[in-house]
């Protein structure tokens, strides 16, 4: 078997599927080359996905494991005989969901819609070199107002083919509509949306506490000879000598406490007034200061914070994939066929 062909085997494999690498006939619907398809690797028989981007999250995983890793080698036995085994076991099981909510935004379906669903031609003629779309295809509509002065707006996606719901926008690094798109994660190299967007503030919440508690466990045993009375430890300096990776934690949990921890209340802000990410860069943050008849009014609002942080993180149903994207390929359906984007006279 000749190298090209080993290494062709190797992304289009049941494990690792490269869908643009595919040359047999599609048997499942994630094999065929859609735009969506196409920017993204899927892994497990399409359980799990990545976009086709610098892999920061493998990073963002490497840097969690290690972390648990150098605990439970250095550090687990020594605090269960010297301080607390209920420490270890708080620890272990915080760090094992932080790592299960990271694998869980990163790799699930964050809400792609179905494509080619609300096609007014023939694919083929769609396909043709001359074919002009309707204007109003480039359109905004309004729905019904709020108040009668505020309202949402509804647009067509040129490249999916579908009428955009509410909060819906499409993704130019996934290549996908997605329901109530919060933002693009560059470290989780996937969309967070409406069907993860509850995984990730948990994932941020839990990053947190493990990080505080493997920085605070790290203290412990770097401060331990202050009560402990050891002979051969006297000072800080000594202590450091003696414990190394006892510091090495404390000062890792403060590092990867920072950052988690901005976004953390950042999206307790967002969450808590039932906004996106998007809707507060594109409209709440530019008209903060501007006369109150021309601030952005969010209609999805329930006017209760306690209520919107109960939807985000708890309460709302997040529904199942609506994209199939397991499923058995069909020829001739057009959710899982590729169709040139309409463009603009």
């Amino acid at each position: 078997m000749s190298l090209s062909r080993i290494l062709r085997w190797v992304v289009t494999n049941w494990l690792v599927t490269d869908p643009d690498l595919r040359l047999d006939e599609p048997r499942r619907n994630y094999h065929t080359k859609t735009p969506t398809n196409r920017a993204h690797i899927y892994i497990c028989g399409g359980r799990f996905k990545s976009t086709k981007q610098w892999p920061i999250h493998v990073g963002v995983l490497v840097v969690i494991v290690a972390g648990g890793v150098l605990f439970w080698v250095f550090e687990a036995s020594w605090l269960w005989h010297n301080v607390s085994p209920a420490l270890v076991i708080i620890f272990s099981y915080l760090w094992f969901l932080t790592t299960m909510f990271m694998v869980k935004t990163a790799g699930c379906d964050p809400g792609f819609a179905p494509k080619n669903t609300h096609v007014s031609y023939s694919p083929h003629l769609i396909e043709s070199k001359n074919h002009k779309p309707p204007d109003e295809f480039f359109s905004t509509v309004s729905l019904p107002y709020y108040n009668d002065t505020h309202g949402t707006t509804v647009k067509y996606c040129v490249t999916c083919h579908i009428w955009r719901l509410p909060r819906m926008s499409h993704c130019n690094s996934c290549k996908s509509c997605v329901y109530v798109h919060d933002h693009h994660c560059v470290f989780m190299n996937n969309c967070i949306g409406f069907r993860n967007y509850r995984y990730f503030l948990w994932f941020l919440l839990l990053a947190v506490l493990t990080s505080v508690m493997l920085s605070v466990l790290g203290w412990i045993h770097t401060y331990h000879y202050r009560i402990s009375g050891r002979d051969n430890i006297d000072t800080f300096k000594d202590s450091i000598s003696e414990n190394p990776v006892a510091f090495l934690l404390a000062l890792y949990g403060l590092c990867g406490f920072v950052y988690p921890a901005m976004l953390l209340i950042f999206h307790l802000f967002l969450s808590a007034n039932n906004l996106t990410t998007r809707e507060y860069l594109n409209f709440v943050r530019g008209t903060r200061h501007a006369p109150e008849d021309e601030r952005y009014v969010n209609v999805y609002n329930t006017q209760s914070a306690w209520r919107n942080l109960w939807n985000a993180w708890w309460a709302m149903p997040q529904g199942v994939s609506s994209t199939d994207i397991r499923g058995r390929y069909k020829s001739g359906n057009l959710r899982h066929e590729p169709l040139k984007a309409f463009e603009a006279d």
